[in-house]
């Protein structure tokens, strides 16, 4: 971290959300959350919406004695996005979206539904005036490549991977980052009897294997948590422990 403490006052949907961006990361976009929920500082717009995930209200105002409501599947409207667009995303402030369960005593089975724009509105916050700029030098995200990363289809194998990693590494923020991490979730559930090639890369590679592990971020569900830990705790390749445990370090952290 290279930056002083800084203020910054985003005015969307009606209200001012004020945000004192204490851990902000020079020259990387990153994103806040208002209307009283933690602020952040979050690394991907749907990260900041998550952090309803899990959340229970009283219900019983529409749907009777002891209803509850529970929040869950957390995700960015995309037709609100708003603003300049910045880091990869069509804008710069957008509304989230959810899935709620109401359960309660006089309802026979769960009532499931997208209740449509809610919050928190998230909104982008700008690296400061005294950081270095991001795409300075050698790490330049040429245009070519933002858009040739945003649309590269799932890789199936880490060596898959790696090449993209190899070409797009420049890019690995904003949207792209986003799939990048999706990627990473992937390979780790659907394929954890191919992790051996990813060890054997992040051996002769390191910058890729801080890559991976970097995108074991909070934008994995629960359940891919759970099973990506299982499988680095009871099904670790021979050789390979030390790594194992820098994956449930990496699951800890972003829990």
């Amino acid at each position: 971290m290279c930056c002083s403490r800084f203020l910054i006052a985003v005015a969307a949907l009606g209200f001012l959300a004020t945000f004192c961006a204490g851990a902000q990361t020079c020259g990387i976009v990153q994103w806040g959350a208002g209307n009283g929920y933690p602020p952040g500082p979050y690394s991907f717009p749907v990260a900041a919406c998550a952090i309803r995930n899990g959340e229970v209200d009283d219900a019983s105002g529409g749907w009777g004695p002891g209803a509850i409501v529970t929040f869950s599947n957390a995700h960015v409207r995309a037709s609100t996005w708003g603003g300049t667009p910045v880091g990869g995303y069509p804008g710069s402030g957008v509304s989230c979206g959810y899935t709620n369960t109401i359960t309660g005593p006089d309802i026979s089975s769960p009532v499931v539904f997208d209740p449509g724009d809610s919050l928190p509105y998230v909104f982008a916050i700008l690296p400061p005036a005294s950081c270095p700029k991001a795409n300075a030098g050698t790490n330049t995200c040429k245009a070519e490549d933002r858009v040739g990363g945003d649309s590269q289809a799932q890789p199936l194998t880490w060596k898959d991977l790696y090449k993209s990693y190899l070409r797009y590494r420049n890019c690995d923020d904003g949207a792209l980052g986003e799939a990048n991490s999706e990627f990473v979730d992937y390979l780790f559930t659907a394929k954890w009897d191919q992790v051996g090639d990813l060890v054997s890369l992040a051996k002769a590679h390191p910058s890729f294997g801080r890559f991976v592990l970097h995108h074991v971020d909070e934008l994995m569900t629960p359940d891919q948590a759970k099973l990506i830990e299982a499988n680095a705790t009871t099904h670790c390749p021979k050789g390979a422990a030390a790594f194992c445990s820098r994956i449930v370090e990496r699951l800890t952290a972003s829990n």
